[in-house]
């Protein structure tokens, strides 16, 4: 009878340990877009995207970010992918390096992504999907030997919106307006 007590305790230890660790190591990235609310504007022809902060949440594992995608992708734009060009790793979290964050530019390609919005896409045409990050798990920092445990994903909500373009009229009507500004002002300096 004691055998088998101290058999049942042992397998109650391994199951335990085993929960614990699947525990520590669970769902580990956060991802916060910038705008917080996701929501981005742009006119035809334009590219728009998101910056973001991401933050490990796990006790043990090391996160390395690998890719981004947009989805359902509307035919009416074309997503670009930034998270490759720039290596992010995590450290777990309650350590230095346990979040990032960048904003978004397109011309040094940081940030989460682009969207271009297509040069004949409809005034209040919206996309309303994910950004999806997926991650590689590991179990000590990679750069240093840390051995592969999986891969992950964190999605954030998003959505692009296109924007009407201004009309030449208020162009030429606001240049109007400037220029008889200039004019009276001139013609009040030349009169003193």
């Amino acid at each position: 009878m004691l055998l088998e007590e101290i058999m049942i305790k042992r397998i109650l230890s391994v199951v335990a340990l085993l929960v614990l660790s699947t525990t520590l190591s669970a769902q580990a990235l956060l991802v916060d877009l910038s705008p917080v609310s996701g929501d981005v504007n742009g006119y035809p022809g334009s590219t728009v995207g998101w910056g973001y902060t991401a933050t490990n949440d796990s006790l043990i594992d090391w996160i390395l970010l690998t890719a981004s995608d947009f989805s359902p992708l509307p035919s009416w734009g074309a997503y670009q992918d930034f998270i490759p060009v720039n290596f992010v790793l995590l450290a777990p979290a309650g350590n230095p390096g346990d979040s990032w964050t960048e904003s978004f530019n397109v011309l040094t390609q940081t940030g989460v992504g682009s969207f271009l919005i297509d040069s004949l896409a409809n005034p209040g045409d919206t996309a309303t999907g994910n950004i999806s990050i997926s991650f590689d798990r590991y179990d000590g920092d990679p750069t240093i030997g840390g051995n592969y445990l999986g891969t992950g994903t964190a999605q954030a909500s998003a959505s692009v919106t296109v924007d009407a373009v201004p009309e030449p009229s208020t162009f030429f009507l606001l240049g109007g307006g400037l220029a008889g500004l200039l004019w009276v002002r001139r013609k009040s300096r030349s009169v003193v």
